[in-house]
Order: structure tokens, then sequence, then C-alpha cells
């Protein structure tokens, strides 16, 4: 009679549990999510929806797998992508609990071994918790140091320091920029391996998700069998496609996958800051220190938005949520929580699509719609006014090797319109309106708080335009230079047409009338547009760890090439013996081109010469 006690009592117990996590949407929010689903051609989506105390939605919407009909559930697990970065940071501020670390640590401190470039590193060495909110001025992943395709087994987060090692370096005073650097978090994932002496999605198993029961959930390197995950689309050709799982050299920065009763565990605790049985997982004054960025030259200035430790900030309906987003090959995921509204969610779509769209419908029908706060605004002194009036460049880039299209195209201008700041694109047009908080902050008019800041750096008046960091500098300059550049291209790219004529007049001329500069100077435009379509489609390629590959020889060799044949066009351009003046003067000016533009390919680190 007890054993039948007991079996009844287990499962109504378990009954219980899977109806918390089966609760059901109004129906009108469901065709509402539905249509979403059918407009953007979203396949299905992973929703948790939680309060601090209770769980309002577990399960999704859609297919997880369309080829079988397969409707997503809460145990299906999704890629979360850089979401993954907030739980590597949860592992170091475990560690810093434990007292084996701090988080103002330098980073060499910690393991000597470490070959990180700073120039700056006797004054501003770069510390933890610089390399945790994305300052400390690392570049972003390198095209070859993407998919990993040869490693069977996770590899230790050591291995994966080497793989980004050109990325791990400051480009500027550790402590002063946020530039997003997914390299960042891997070396974040091997301190945790150096202190822990665990392989880090061990280490953060056991003390982060174990504590959590987010029990599902976990690192994977790979998609195992009976790993219950969803199939991962992309959109080409108009149509959805399969994308197959391939392993990326993130780790920590990148491997998470989650389900979404899992996710609700996580939200819940974000709100209630409790683990199971009310346990406090960290200390409450650390979880603090993740929502509140301290280390750029902004957080410095009292700017309190922004990124903190593997989290970030946005206002929306009305509060000021915390969170994160993601994206991986096949998956696009984002979590937010607030807990002045009481209120978090988590959103994965398994394919490459804005998730937003779908948080936002549901952040609506539960929260209302975002009004309009006061625009009443704090007057701004006519000397801030005249000091940062003007137009400012980016300095900030995520992936250096693309910033030379940053510095021509997103260079902002502010002006000042009573007490309100207007912020406009390089052409003049208002992207934004803003207004006045005080200490130099300003914010939209439907947010209630500030995320745009301006003040000084050496001197240098500086724009914080949510984490861009954007110097003041001559619009009349840049535009110059932008023209100078688009006339050294079409006049380089121009002789590969004239040259041929010019080239095939030569072959009709007697041996004596040949001009053998013609050839030299039409193979060195060949050689320009060759090393562009290697640049273009190199990626392509970069499918393997294998430095030696079909995408890197080319561009390698076209590089090279190039840079030599540019070199020799110059010279050569001196020594030209022909009858018309307005020839010599003419090929000089494209050999002079050709030569301008290998130097500045160079300089921006656009050839790769596979070192």
């Amino acid at each position: 009679m007890h054993k039948v006690n007991f079996l009844v009592c287990f499962f109504s117990f378990f009954l219980l549990i899977n109806l918390s996590f089966a609760q059901s949407l109004d129906k009108g929010l469901i065709v509402k999510l539905e249509k979403v689903l059918e407009e953007n051609q979203m396949p299905g989506a992973m929703i948790s929806i939680v309060q601090n105390d209770s769980i309002l939605f577990a399960g999704g919407v859609g297919y997880a797998n369309i080829e079988n009909k397969e409707s997503i559930h809460a145990g299906h697990l999704f890629r979360m992508g850089s979401i993954s970065k907030t739980f590597t940071a949860f592992g170091i501020l475990k560690l810093v609990d434990e007292n084996k670390l701090k988080l103002s640590d330098a980073v060499k401190k910690i393991d000597p071994s470490l070959e990180i470039k700073n120039k700056w590193k006797k004054q501003s060495p770069i510390t933890v918790e610089q390399i945790l909110e994305h300052t400390a001025g690392f570049d972003d992943v390198q095209k070859d140091a993407q998919y990993n395709t040869e490693d069977m087994d996770a590899p230790a987060c050591s291995s994966l320091v080497k793989v980004h090692k050109k990325s791990l370096y400051a480009r500027w005073k550790p402590g002063e920029r946020m530039s997003y650097s997914n390299p960042g978090y891997v070396l974040a994932g091997h301190l945790i391996e150096h202190l822990s002496k665990k392989p880090y999605n061990t280490y953060l198993k056991e003390e982060i998700l174990q504590a959590l029961d987010m029990n599902q959930s976990g690192f994977y390197y790979k998609q195992k069998e009976g790993l219950n995950l969803a199939q991962g689309y992309k959109r080409m050709g108009g149509q959805l496609q399969a994308v197959p799982f391939q392993s990326v050299h993130g780790g920590p920065a990148s491997d998470f996958c989650t389900n979404a009763k899992d996710m609700c565990l996580f939200l819940k605790f974000l709100l209630s800051e409790k683990a199971k049985n009310e346990n406090e997982l960290i200390s409450l004054d650390l979880l603090e220190r993740m929502r509140t960025p301290k280390t750029s030259i902004a957080a410095k200035n009292g700017y309190k938005t922004g990124y903190g430790l593997g989290t970030t900030s946005l206002w929306s309906n009305n509060h000021l949520f915390y969170g994160h987003d993601g994206g991986i090959d096949g998956f696009s995921s984002l979590y937010l929580f607030s807990k002045e509204a009481n209120f978090a969610l988590a959103v994965s779509i398994n394919s490459e699509t804005d998730p937003w769209v779908l948080a936002k419908e549901i952040l609506d029908y539960f929260l209302g719609k975002n009004k309009y706060k006061d625009s009443s605004a704090v007057t701004i002194p006519s000397e801030i006014k005249n000091q940062f009036t003007g137009f400012y460049n980016f300095k900030n880039p995520r992936n250096q090797s693309f910033h030379f299209i940053q510095k021509m195209f997103d260079g902002h201008s502010i002006e000042f319109k009573e007490d309100r700041m207007l912020v406009k694109d390089f052409r003049s047009n208002v992207l934004d309106t803003l207004y006045h908080k005080g200490s130099n902050q300003f914010y939209r008019k439907n947010e209630g708080v500030p995320f745009v800041m301006l003040l000084e750096n050496k001197g240098v008046p500086i724009l914080w335009l949510g984490n861009d960091y954007a110097e003041k500098g001559s619009k009349g300059i840049r535009s110059f230079l932008n023209y100078g550049l688009f006339g050294i291209v079409f006049f380089s790219c121009l002789y590969f047409f004239v040259g041929l004529f010019w080239m095939f007049k030569d072959f009709m001329s007697k041996p004596k009338k040949r001009n053998s500069y013609n050839i030299l100077l039409w193979f060195t435009t060949f050689l320009l547009l060759l090393f562009i379509i290697s640049f273009i489609f190199a990626d392509e390629f970069y499918q393997s760890t294998n430095p030696v590959n079909f995408g890197s020889v080319l561009l390698g060799i076209c590089s090279a090439a190039f840079l030599i044949f540019s070199i020799g066009s110059l010279v050569k351009s001196f020594k030209i013996n022909s009858e018309s003046k307005m020839l010599k003067i003419y090929q000089r000016l494209t050999a002079f081109s050709l030569f301008a533009l290998a130097i500045f390919c160079l300089y921006n680190g656009l050839m790769d010469f596979g070192f």
C-alpha cells in the first residue's frame, strides 16, 4: 500500500513538473508568432518566458526539422552562439568568489606564458575584466581561424588561444575602447582551465549548469548521437537549406547549447539571483558587477550602460533590460531579463534570422508597447556645443581588416538644436535626436536611460555612441581621402581595358617601336583585379585549420605578386621611352595609382602573405 501511495505521489509530482513547463501561450499571441515565422521564413523558434517565481512558457513554435515535420518542444536543444559568453563570464565570477583570482588581475600574471602583444603593458596591462568587457583592444576572429575540421574532440583552450594568436593583441591602450572580440572569451576559457585544472566545459557544467539544474545544457563541440538538437537552416536562393553542424574555434565563446526548459531555469535565476534550494550561486555584488561596465573610458566617466561582464544592456518596453544575443551556423538567439519588470525571455531561431522580431511581439504582449518618456532635457552649456559640434571618425573596429570600410562610410556628425543633439550620418541624414540627461549623457525620446555620451580623451572630443568610440576629425579631409581612393581605384582598373588597346597597337607595330612597359603595367592591373577577386572569395575556402589551403595560397600569391609588380611598375615608369608625352604622363599616373593602392591594402591588413 505504501508503495502504491509512493508511486502515485511520484507520478503526480512528475506530472506537475512537466505541466509547469508546458503552459500555453494565448492563442492570439501564438497566431502573431506564427505569422512572424511565415513572413520571415523562419522554420521554428525555441521560447522561454519567466517571472522570478514562475515559468510562463517553455516550448516553441514551428518546426525543429522541416523535412520530418517535427514540432519544437521544450526539450529540443538549440545552438546559442555568443550567449556562451554569459556562462563563461559566470565561470570567471565563480573563480573570483572562490578567491582564485581578481577581476583586476593582469592576464599575464595568471599565466605568464601567454603570448599577447601589448605595447602599453607597463602602464596598462590587460586584465581579466577587460577581456570580459571587450575593452582589451583585441581583434575579432581572423578568416582562417573560424572552423575546425581537424579535431575530433573539443580542443583545450590553450590550443584555441594559439589558433587566435593573430587576434590577441592590443590595438589601442587597454581599458579605453570597447570592441567585441570572440578570441577574448577563448582566452577567458583558458584562464578557467588554468586555474581550475579542468576543461572549461567540465568546470562550467559542474559549477554553473548543474547548480541551476540545467542538466541537458552544455558546450557541445560535435553533434553526438542521441543529442536532441534542432536542425539549423540558412536561407539560400529564397529557400531554407539545412546547415550541417560545423565545429568552430569558439569553445567558451560560442559552443553552448540549451533547450527551453533549461533556459527557463537560467532566466529565473537571473531574476531571483538564487540557485536551486535557494542557494547563492555567486555573491550578489558580483552579479551587480556583471551588469555594470567599469573598464572603458566612458564607464570611468560615469557611463553606466553598455557591455558588462558577458552581458549588455538595452531599453525596451519601458524597462531597462540586460542580456546577450548570439549567432552560429543555422541559429540565431537572444535572451533578456529585467528585475525591475520581473520579466525575462529567451528566443532562439533555427535559422540565421534576427530573433528580435519574435522577441518584440512577446515583450509587447506582456509589458505593453514602449511609451515615450518625458522629453524635457537638461540645458546644454554653450561651451559643450562649441567643443563637440563637428564630424567624428569611428576608431574601434571589430574586424581590423575591414576598418577601412568603416573609416570611409561610417563617420557621424553631431549638431545641437536648443537642448537636443542631432546625430547625422556621412550624408547628413539625421539618424537620432537625443536629449541631454546631464553629465554630457544623452538619451532617445523613448528611452529611460542614456546610451550616448560626450567626453574627452587626451584633449580629443569623443562621441561614445552605444558601444562605439568615435574621435572628432575633419569631414572635409575624410571626403577628400574617399574621393582620392575612388579615383585611384578607377584609374588603376581603367588601364586594364586601355592597356589592351595599347598592347594590340604594339603587336601591330614594328618591333623597334614596341613598348614592353605596356605589358608590365597591364599585367599589374590584372594582378590587382585578381587580388580583389581572391580577397572576396577567399572566405569560401577557409573551412580548415590547415594554413595551406586553396584560399590561403591564392590570396598569398596574389598579395605578393601585386605588391611586387606595383613597385616594379612605379620604378620602371621613370624609364619609359615613348614619343608621346601624354602617354608617359598617363602611364606614370597609373603606376603611381597602383603603387598607392598596394600600400593602402598593405597598411590596412588586406594583404595576406600566409604568416
